[in-house]
């Protein structure tokens, strides 16, 4: 500081640009502050007697606490997949959603912090459908039901089948009606949510099955492109140092690790 500072404006300066100083951080803490998206997804997220829960909820609540954070549940939103995969690729947007399934149509659209758990997608129908699936080139000779931009959704598109083939909804609850119904051969999910779904629907009774495994896959936290790299870096460590707590939380809700 210049020496030509009367003592008197040295104690009023001084204090106020510590302020000042003290005002910008706080302002970058604020806008560093997150806002997390998924959707009703049940055993993955879902909100039961006004409470949200879920495997990847107990996984990002774990996250919280390895990070120390300030963030909680409360700024988790509950939104329709479609709306909520498409938020978070809005520019400028401090946003995160979870659980994402990594695949490559998507790689570009988000960073990325996992994976936190795998998941397997299947071809669901009943015994009474006389069509099969036995190679992945018969895919494109049928017709599904799957939840819009959903991995599902995208998986078929992948694998040749039209788009007027895939009847999109926006959620599960549709999927095993549009096929009982014969307005689609099969239904395309994951399969631990297809069971958790069919349990909650009432239709566990062995009507639906898996009848073709599409893919294999691993879900991750998809930031919006516009948070900074060190806060989706510090979401990684703590994902790396909680490797024993997710396995737990995961055997808790599928019976394996």
């Amino acid at each position: 500081m210049n020496a030509w500072l009367s003592p008197l404006a040295r104690a009023v300066i001084v204090p106020t640009f510590c302020l000042l100083a003290q005002g910008h951080l706080f302002s970058q803490a604020k806008e560093a502050r997150l806002e997390f998206l998924t959707e009703s997804a049940p055993p993955y997220s879902y909100i039961e007697n006004g409470e949200l829960k879920g495997l990847s909820v107990e996984i990002l609540q774990a996250i919280f606490n390895e990070l120390h954070s300030s963030q909680s549940l409360e700024d988790v939103s509950v939104l329709p997949w479609a709306r909520a995969y498409a938020t978070v690729q809005i520019p400028g947007k401090m946003n995160v959603l979870f659980a994402t399934t990594r695949i490559q149509k998507r790689e570009n659209l988000f960073k990325w912090a996992g994976p936190i758990a795998h998941t397997t997608m299947s071809l669901w129908t009943t015994a009474k459908n006389a069509k099969s699936v036995s190679a992945t080139t018969d895919i494109p000779k049928f017709n599904y039901a799957a939840v819009r931009d959903d991995t599902s959704d995208h998986l078929l598109l992948e694998l040749g089948v039209p788009r007027p083939q895939i009847a999109e909804v926006p959620s599960f609850d549709s999927l095993p009606l549009m096929v009982r119904a014969a307005r689609a051969d099969f239904f395309a999910y994951n399969d631990i949510g297809a069971r958790f779904h069919l349990r909650q629907l009432k239709m566990d009774n062995g009507e639906f099955s898996p009848v073709f495994l599409l893919s294999t896959g691993t879900l991750y936290l998809a930031f919006n492109k516009s948070v900074p790299d060190s806060v989706v870096a510090k979401y990684q460590a703590a994902i790396d140092k909680i490797g024993d707590k997710i396995s737990l939380i995961v055997k808790k809700y599928t019976g394996s690790d």
